[in-house]
């Protein structure tokens, strides 16, 4: 009776694969659960306890980041374990990337932040170094996810090098128009860094 139960099909699937699904969810979440309170904790009064920044640092990588990508990747390898429609394996794979692409672009902010406050608070902050830092990271916001979006529709199957191409002869004839003022900024970069 139960054999019969845990082996009837729906949706392309038996019973006991929804069960094998919901388990595995289960089990990661609760591994998950245990990290953030046990370990995290933790590693909380640790990083209290010295003064260096980079555990800091670290720690809300984990936090912030790490953790709720966790939670996703859960899911994504819980799911995997059923046999789903193709749209809906398509669906699932293009948010699992977008959701990559979101998390290593936030990465690549917050190491090269930290970075340039290392930087800066070595040199001594002044409301110039302040006020450069954030105009750099204004800059390299706006690349950084520019080319995130370019990897994501690259992975999507877009045709990206004709846009690429356009992006580059444009940005020629936009530099080439404005050769004084990119002048002006790559000397004001220069003599800030030298100081």
């Amino acid at each position: 009776m139960f054999q019969d139960i845990i082996e009837r099909v729906y949706f392309g699937n038996r019973i006991i694969d929804y069960l094998i699904f919901v388990g595995l969810f289960v089990a990661a979440f609760v591994m998950i659960k245990v990290f953030q309170r046990h370990i995290l904790k933790r590693l909380k009064k640790w990083t209290e306890k010295t003064t260096t920044t980079i555990d800091d640092f670290l720690f809300r990588i984990i936090k912030r980041q790490i953790l709720p990508l966790s939670y996703f990747g859960a899911f994504y390898l819980s799911v995997n374990t059923l046999s789903l429609h193709p749209l809906v394996t398509k669906i699932i794979n293009i948010v699992g990337m977008a959701i990559l692409m979101v998390f290593a672009a936030r990465l690549a902010l917050s190491l090269i932040g930290y970075g340039f406050n290392l930087y800066f608070a070595k040199r001594g902050k002044d409301v110039t170094s302040d006020r450069s830092l954030t105009g750099i990271l204004a800059v390299l916001k706006i690349v950084i996810w520019a080319l995130a979006i370019v990897v994501f529709l690259d992975n999507l199957g877009f045709k990206i090098s004709a846009i690429i191409a356009g992006l580059g002869i444009g940005g020629i004839a936009i530099a080439l128009a404005a050769q004084a003022v990119l002048g002006d900024l790559f000397s004001y970069f220069s003599i800030l860094f030298d100081r």
